[in-house]
């Protein structure tokens, strides 16, 4: 039976070495899996290839290693956010500008931040920079693993 939280409600976990949260949406569910940092550890163990993002400690995942929060810029951390929050979904340049920009942006500015993200993204770990996909045409998506 699920517990439905109100404003307010807490939820404590101890000496959980990771968790999931379910979040249910109408016309579909969405789980987050998070796992908690360790003090001193770089990887994460026990995580699948591919992108993350903890919602709590606001910070990106990849393929295993927990990324500094400063690594991307504020604007590279946005659209990234964004692309991941919706994995395997096409998101066209209105749909980044919009989001990110406020709609006040030319697409070639997008392009480039988009091969910021890929290029730092390699430096953290080979190969995942082919996580965000650009889809001729249509935009961009995030493919988790």
């Amino acid at each position: 039976m699920p517990h439905f939280l109100r404003d307010g409600d807490q939820i404590i976990l101890a000496n959980q070495p990771e968790f999931a949260i379910e979040v249910v949406l109408s016309g579909g569910t969405m789980t987050e899996k998070i796992i908690p940092p360790s003090p001193g550890h770089e990887k994460v163990q026990g995580l699948l290839s591919g992108i993350y993002y903890d919602v709590i400690f606001n910070q990106f995942i990849v393929n295993g290693h927990r990324v500094d929060p400063t690594y991307f810029s504020h604007t590279e951390h946005k659209v990234l956010q964004y692309l991941v929050s919706q994995p395997g979904r096409i998101r066209s340049y209105d749909d980044l500008a919009f989001h990110v920009w406020n709609g006040y942006v030319q697409n070639n500015t997008i392009a480039k931040t988009v091969g910021n993200i890929r290029r730092k993204l390699e430096a953290i770990s080979p190969g995942a920079s082919e996580y965000i996909q650009t889809i001729r045409g249509r935009g961009f998506r995030c493919k988790i693993g």
